[in-house]
């Protein structure tokens, strides 16, 4: 069977195989519909209309499509991306079942575009009698497109227009048919025709340049009375027709055909510059995020200031002022560090003032110094050497979730910092997907709020957090994993300081005498649950983790945090840690261990359930951008979880970044975009 997908790699149902393993035209039934789309410098022209179209094709066979509009469009970018192709056609071939087109094909074709001659001097048609059983579906006949490709061999011709049983002409074989005579256009009605995109396009254009269209049935007999003619289709332009069989038309003269030549090819450059502005916005957010996280923000837990550091309040006024740049004139910070602003509504009608929170600080777990990003092309599966002086390797049999994101491009570390994604990568995200509705003000939204806080990382990010300032009904935290995370619930968390006075005397003298610290401290971690530690526990599983530890014979320290999603569990967790404190002091003979712990937050779900569809808005919007939303609880916390118990309802939607707080963090560049493109589409859909 002929291969009729080319180039290295196709698209079937998301995932990329090779073209030599994979032949699309082995599935074709006679229940496929198609869509042929045109690749101008990356884009695919006129996008909209055919995926419409194709749906449109799905419900004439009383079918529809299982994949939904974004889902299509992401297919199609993996598809470019892959074969690193930017000019040529594709097809998205769907092939049905019982009810639906659940198998979704889509691969580079053959392309030929007609060189300047044939616009110059006009092409050669011919008539071939037959017509399409549903005109209006876009349905794959392969005998009757070899019929007609046999013909215009013979006849040497370029296309062919078809004739039905009435003897009128309806359209091309591969294109959209149209006459001209005394400065109108006439072209046959819409009901014996498939809809063609570009057809859709000329109407268009017609009605906005005052060209009066006329749509009515076309006689073989009558084609002589016309001063010209011309056809249209996905690769071609508006062609003009020199001949229809013998009869001849003076078509590449005729100034109907020459003006609306030149206004279509102005249309649809300026679609393919509109849409490239709009990848150069993406473009912007990993410059924005490139810039973000080589300015070191680490947070400080020992610090009594707010914020805990001064380079969060540095990072503040460039955030301030960028937002200021974007048209957010009221943006500011506030003495304690935190960043606010607001993208007024552009509507009348009554929408939720939605807010979406990010925080400046980087974990201290890691040093956040002289980060130097490395972006990863097109990644091939295999080991990543981060650093080669230091043998420092991101590898997917340490990391196996890598093996998701080949032929995708990453950002990694250098190895020797964190990269510090968590929590730049939301912020980056929030300023451009803000920054597309302040440049794109057709799309209705109502007000939107901004904010940036500090110190998250050392559980005080909601600190000063001025909720009633903050003025949102609801927010969402920008502070998640890998594309898709959902997050409602969190841990209950709490820190605790288990401060260990000891006695130091000479070794030689010290029997009776000496109380070592260091070994207080170690039998101190012993005695708590060893099932009970990061290492061991996952989902909704609580741990103590030992997380720093520093000190000598005369005083040791020992710093935990505390976390289950249990309330009940947590506080049974904090009560076990003070009696192995008291259970210790009383074998000692004295009040040698002084525990200091605090409550830091707690499970937000409580809060989140009773304003349920701010998840739900979120998981529809995730669908509807064609990502599958991850919905589990964090294990871990956001500044959200804090905000909800002070009234501001504040589920977590991801950033796209793996392996926060080390050297191995890493993010796609592929994740970033789709959350940007989640945060415009829960705005959008709030608005409607």
């Amino acid at each position: 069977m002929d291969k009729e997908a080319i180039f290295n790699f196709l698209v079937y149902n998301g995932e990329v195989y090779s073209t030599s393993e994979v032949n699309p035209a082995k599935s074709i039934k006679n229940s496929s519909i198609y869509e042929v789309i045109r690749i101008i410098e990356g884009i695919p022209l006129y996008l909209e209309e055919h995926i419409e179209r194709l749906r449109k094709s799905a419900h004439l066979l009383n079918k529809k499509l299982s994949v939904s509009d974004e889902e299509i469009i992401s297919y199609i970018h993996k598809l470019i991306d892959s074969n690193k192709e930017y000019n040529n056609n594709i097809k998205i071939l769907c092939i049905g079942s019982e009810n639906d087109f659940d198998e979704i094909y889509v691969y580079f074709i053959k392309s030929f575009y007609p060189p300047k001659s044939f616009y110059k001097e006009g092409i050669h048609t011919v008539l071939y009698k037959t017509e399409r059983q549903k005109p209006n579906a876009k349905i794959f006949n392969k005998n009757l497109r070899n019929l007609i490709s046999e013909k215009l061999q013979k006849e040497k011709a370029f296309e062919a227009l078809l004739v039905n049983k009435n003897g009128d002409i309806t359209e091309g074989s591969r294109s959209n048919l149209f006459f001209v005579k005394d400065e109108k256009i006439y072209t046959p009605p819409a009901s014996k025709v498939l809809l063609g995109v570009t057809r859709k396009k000329i109407l268009d254009l017609c009605k906005r340049n005052n060209i009066e269209v006329v749509e009515k049935d076309i006689s073989v007999n009558e084609i002589a009375e016309y001063d010209g003619v011309f056809i249209t289709g996905t690769s071609i332009d508006v062609l003009p027709v020199k001949t229809i069989n013998n009869v001849k038309f003076d078509s590449s003269e005729n100034n109907i055909i020459l003006t609306l030549s030149k206004i279509y090819i102005k249309d649809r450059e300026d679609y393919v510059n509109q849409k490239r502005k709009e990848m150069f916005k993406m473009g912007k957010l990993i410059d924005r995020f490139l810039k973000y996280v080589k300015m070191e923000t680490t947070s400080n837990s020992e610090s009594q200031t707010y914020p805990s550091t001064n380079s969060q309040l540095d990072f503040a006024r460039v955030l301030v002022e960028e937002l200021k740049e974007i048209g957010l004139k009221d943006a500011s910070v506030d003495s304690n560090g935190y960043v606010m602003a607001t993208l007024p509504a552009n509507t009348d009608r009554d929408i939720p003032t939605i807010g979406f929170i990010a925080h400046m600080d980087t974990s201290p777990d890691m040093t956040a110094k002289n980060v130097n990003p490395q972006i990863i092309k097109n990644y091939d599966g295999s080991d990543l050497v981060l650093n080669s002086e230091k043998n420092i390797v991101l590898s997917p049999k340490d990391f196996p979730e890598l093996k998701k994101y080949i032929g995708e491009d990453l950002i990694t570390t250098d190895g020797t910092t964190l990269l510090g994604a968590d929590d730049k990568a939301g912020i980056a995200e929030i300023i451009t997907a803000i920054e597309y509705l302040v440049n794109n003000p057709e799309i209705e939204h109502g007000t939107v709020k901004v904010a940036f806080t500090p110190d998250e990382e050392i559980g005080r990010g909601a600190d000063k957090f001025d909720v009633e300032k903050f003025g949102a009904d609801f927010a969402y935290t920008i502070d998640g994993g890998e594309v898709g995370e959902l997050e409602y619930e969190n841990f209950n968390a709490a820190y605790a300081k288990v401060k260990i006075k000891g006695r130091n005397v000479h070794p030689g003298s010290a029997k009776n005498k000496m109380i070592n610290s260091i070994l207080i401290a170690m039998k101190f971690n012993s005695m708590l649950p060893a099932n009970e530690i990061p290492a061991h526990t996952e989902g909704y599983e609580g741990f103590y983790h030992l997380n720093d530890i520093n000190g000598n014979v005369e005083e040791t320290t020992l710093y935990y945090i505390i976390r289950d999603h249990d309330r009940d569990k947590f506080e049974e967790k904090k009560r076990k840690l003070m009696k192995v404190a008291e259970y210790l002091n009383d074998d000692i003979g004295e009040k040698v261990i002084e525990v200091e712990m605090k409550d830091q937050y707690y499970n937000m779900k409580e809060k989140i359930k009773p304003v349920i569809h701010i998840v739900e808005i979120a998981e529809k919007a995730m669908k509807e951008v064609g990502v599958t939303p991850i919905i589990k609880p964090i294990r871990g916390g956001t500044d959200g979880a804090r905000l909800s118990y002070m009234g501001l309802p504040c589920p977590n939607i991801f950033t796209g970044g793996h392996n926060f707080h080390g050297k191995f963090e890493y993010i796609p560049i592929k994740s970033m975009k789709k959350a940007v493109e989640v945060i415009i589409k829960i705005i959008k859909l709030y608005s409607k």
